[in-house]
């Protein structure tokens, strides 16, 4: 599976890319055949897909790069996101969850990427910054920026606020987001040595 991972901030940030192409037609049609909604009741991966199961995959290998270990997790909801020319995805963060997913299903290079903030306070908010950036989501603030790419999974914390700018293409930009909830497993300790 061709995966990157990163610590930022020093953040966890896991990127998967699909490579099967036959999963990616499934849940493309999935979603295609899927009625969209805003309200809490829309998951499209209520029951079991084989795109569910490479996204447990990747999740599982997530955890594992930084020590935390889980007895299982559930995606709580997965529901489409289109964003159309001109739109954009304001400033949130997905805090009542562990890990929050994003998979493009569809992308080009020029779709404004993802902007992920800083968490930590005392680097929260940066005047220098403020003074150089025009039009940025993140202005004034420090933040990394992962662009969109078609096949991609994202999974960061759920708490870090993030969120797209204004889509300036003719083109929309579809891809399925997803909240994850994690079932810790307790019986693993830290060892660590005692004198």
């Amino acid at each position: 599976m061709k995966s990157n991972y990163r610590e930022i901030w020093p953040t966890p940030i896991g990127e998967y890319w699909l490579e099967d192409m036959s999963i990616h037609s499934e849940i493309h049609d999935r979603v295609a055949n899927f009625q969209c909604n805003d309200d809490d009741t829309s998951h499209l991966l209520k029951d079991q897909t084989r795109f569910g199961d490479w996204v447990k995959e990747c999740v599982y290998d997530y955890v594992s790069k930084f020590n935390y270990h889980i007895k299982s997790f559930e995606i709580q909801r997965a529901w489409c996101n289109v964003q159309k020319p001109l739109q954009d995805n304001f400033i949130h963060t997905h805090q009542h969850v562990d890990i929050a997913g994003v998979y493009y299903l569809d992308a080009i290079p020029q779709h404004p990427a993802l902007e992920i903030f800083d968490p930590r306070p005392a680097h929260n908010f940066n005047m220098v910054h403020r003074k150089l950036t025009d039009g940025s989501i993140a202005s004034g603030f420090c933040s990394i920026q992962i662009p969109p790419e078609k096949y991609k999974l994202l999974l960061h914390p759920g708490y870090l606020h993030h969120g797209v700018t204004h889509n300036l293409t003719n083109i929309s930009r579809a891809c399925v987001a997803m909240n994850i909830i994690t079932k810790r497993d307790h019986t693993i300790k830290n060892v660590t040595s005692s004198s």
